[in-house]
């Protein structure tokens, strides 16, 4: 389920209190409330719908002429009610706009559905933020404020309210809410808005956020990371191809693994215990890894792996092409075919014919190398 913004609204004013229309909010939604400022020096606060909001930016402009500030939360029920901006002792222009996103990252009172986010203030004609994601498949948002300018959505991105207006003359405040029109994937650099898409030059803020989807947890079909895979679980089950070009740093446990699985990068505490097709790493299995079992397919390692893994049932092709490939052990019921390059230190007990044939091969390279 990808990210999703399922309603937004603005509301605004010229005094102490800002006032949205009553809306419903569901169970694990990220709300998002953006809140412009033609004052510098008062803090908002917000409050509705039964939650608990969260400042997560606040950056006030280049001249202290203006504010931005974004709040998050995110309900356990579904409730129905209106969200109050109080800015106490104000009386200039406040433009707010507030979003319900379906499809995110649960848990924390919407801190895990955040990915990156950052900031920019300047006077010119530019407004524009470049935020690098971490998180596959995000959906970036850019919240805008200016006085007296028009904004002009950039190629690429789509507007979601635009150009709300708020006052006059100088304390005037413009302000705007978009997205970027396509998903995230991989991560990268992403730069919302652009060189010249204000009409004149003024003062401005813009702050960018990367909103992340839910971890995987079940996975029919392909699943394809550019980028580092930490504490992150990608299959239970997955009947598809997993293929990682990045560093898979803490547990990724699939108990179920019916596709195929690509490690390119850098690989470490990996569980399958049923794996029915083919495990390729072409990085470095750096860990120690012992719960390969019931292994049905085939095996390749073009990487070193330093560690003692445990192979209970190896009945595909296994092959080993790392240097060094150290002490395997405790491998029993091995019906397919064993290849190995660059062997170092090899003990494999208690086979057939065929493993007695190996071990004997095994125990010329230790009796060559003296170990």
């Amino acid at each position: 389920m990808a990210v999703a913004i399922a309603q937004s609204i603005t509301a605004k004013n010229s005094s102490a209190s800002v006032n949205f229309a009553s809306w419903t909010v569901n169970p694990n939604e990220l709300l998002l409330v953006m809140v412009t400022m033609r004052s510098a020096t008062i803090t908002p606060t917000v409050s509705g719908n039964g939650v608990t909001w969260t400042s997560i930016i606040d950056q006030v402009g280049v001249t202290s002429a203006n504010r931005l500030v974004v709040f998050r939360a995110m309900p356990s029920s579904a409730s129905t009610g209106a969200i109050t901006v109080t800015a106490t002792g104000n009386s200039l222009p406040i433009v707010c706009f507030a979003s319900r996103f379906t499809g995110v990252n649960t848990g924390s009172n919407g801190a895990n559905a955040i990915d990156v986010s950052g900031t920019d203030f300047i006077k010119n004609a530019h407004m524009l933020k470049a935020i690098i994601t971490v998180a596959d498949n995000t959906q970036v948002v850019a919240i805008g404020t200016h006085r007296n300018k028009v904004f002009t959505v950039p190629t690429g991105e789509t507007g979601i309210i635009i150009n709300e207006s708020q006052g006059s003359s100088g304390d005037q405040t413009e302000s705007s809410w978009w997205q970027q029109t396509a998903i995230t994937t991989p991560p990268g650099s992403v730069t919302m808005g652009a060189s010249n898409d204000l009409s004149g030059s003024v003062e401005w803020i813009i702050a960018a956020l990367a909103i992340k989807g839910p971890n995987i947890k079940s996975l029919i079909g392909t699943l394809t990371s550019t980028g580092g895979n930490s504490s992150k679980t990608v299959g239970k089950p997955t009947l598809g191809s997993v293929v990682l070009f990045g560093s898979s740093v803490a547990p990724l446990i699939l108990k179920v693994a019916a596709g195929t699985m690509n490690f390119v990068g850098a690989f470490t505490k990996q569980i399958p215990t049923h794996l029915s097709a083919a495990l390729t790493f072409l990085g470095d299995l750096a860990v120690r890894s012992k719960g390969f079992v019931n292994l049905g397919a085939s095996l390749f390692m073009s990487g070193t792996m330093p560690a003692k893994p445990i192979f209970k049932k190896v009945a595909g092709l296994w092959q080993a092409q790392g240097n060094p490939f150290k002490a395997i052990t405790k491998v029993s019921a091995f019906t397919g075919t064993l290849t190995m390059s660059g062997l170092k230190r090899a003990f494999i007990p208690n086979f057939d014919t065929f493993v007695q044939f190996v071990n004997r091969i095994a125990k010329q390279i230790l009796k060559r190398e003296k170990l």
